[in-house]
Order: structure tokens, then C-alpha cells, then sequence
């Protein structure tokens, strides 16, 4: 068992290059996630350096044959690799969903925009028809507007005026207008 355990030290290297490519892509949009890939590949590589010296000193291989790797050590590789690839996978199948999510955004906002704007057109034509209602008048009914009023003759005197005593006129004691009888 342990040497199983011993052979995994290729195993934790590609782990350790993994979270290196990791730590690279991460490092601006997740920093901390980024700063958690880069402590545990030097964790990784640490323990595969310890898992090869102590595979040595329980003479599971020795040093010059320590650069084989066992079958122990390809099913562990092979696992680190499928691993990876689905890790991969299905961050790209994220990426592909957001972008679509995104995209579908950006349409269904473009939509709204455009009826909004078309909304904003109608509106302003059907102000502008009524506008240009108020403004012509309509054939079939009457102008209502106001009646023009010549001016009267200097001379002319309106029958009311007449009839009505001067006010302007000097008044005599009796009531009268001033005129002589």
C-alpha cells in the first residue's frame, strides 16, 4: 500500500502544473481563489518531492530507476488528467452558458430599447397629425371666430348715446341739459 502511495508523486506534479495554469488564468478576476491555487501547488510540489525521497528510503525504487513510473503511478496520472479535462470542460460549458445568458441580455434589452423608440415615433407622429388638426379648420363647420369691427364715423352717433343725456354737458338747476327751450 505504501508503495502506491509513493508512486503518486508524478501524479501530484501534473496536479501541481494544473493549479499553476490555474493560478495564472485566476489571478486577476479571483484573486483570492488565485492565491489559493498557487499555495497548494507549492503544497503539491512539496509533497511529491517528500513522496519521491521517501519512496527511495523504503526502497520502493531507487535512484537511478526513480525517473520510471510504475502502474501505480499512471493510474494516478491517468486520474489527475481525467480529472483536469472534466475540471476543463465544464468551466468552458460555464463560459458558453454566461455568454449566451449575456447575449440573450443584450437582445432582450435591444428589443425594449427599439420599443421604446418606436413608442417615442408613434407618440411624437400622432402629435404632430393633432397638431396639424388644430391648425387647418375643418371645412364643414362655421368660423367661429371673432366678428371684425369697422370703426364707427366720427359724426355718427349710436342710438343709445342719444337717447341718453350728455355726461360731459353742463347741467342746469331744473334737471335740464343746459339747452335752451
Amino acid at each position: 500500500m505504501t508503495e502506491i502511495l509513493y508512486c503518486q508523486s508524478p501524479a501530484l506534479f501534473l496536479l501541481a502544473v494544473v493549479l499553476l495554469i490555474c493560478f495564472f488564468l485566476r489571478r486577476q478576476a479571483h484573486r483570492v481563489r488565485a492565491a489559493l491555487d498557487l499555495i497548494l501547488c507549492i503544497l503539491l510540489l512539496i509533497g511529491g518531492v517528500v513522496l519521491y525521497y521517501l519512496g527511495m528510503y523504503g526502497d520502493c525504487f531507487t535512484i537511478h530507476d526513480f525517473w520510471q513510473i510504475r502502474t501505480s503511478g499512471w493510474v494516478g496520472l491517468g486520474v489527475v488528467a481525467a480529472g483536469s479535462v472534466w475540471h476543463l470542460c465544464k468551466v468552458c460549458k460555464r463560459g458558453v452558458e454566461r455568454r449566451r445568458t449575456e447575449r440573450a441580455a443584450r437582445q432582450t434589452e435591444e428589443a425594449h430599447r427599439q420599443a421604446l423608440e418606436s413608442a417615442r415615433r408613434e407618440a411624437y407622429e400622432a402629435g404632430k397629425a393633432d397638431a396639424a388638426k388644430e391648425r387647418q379648420p375643418s371645412p364643414s363647420a362655421p368660423d367661429v371666430s371673432a366678428p371684425e369691427i369697422s370703426p364707427a364715423p366720427a359724426d355718427a352717433v349710436s342710438p343709445e348715446r342719444a337717447a341718453a343725456p350728455a355726461a360731459d354737458a353742463p347741467q342746469s338747476s331744473t334737471g335740464g341739459t343746459g339747452q335752451a327751450l
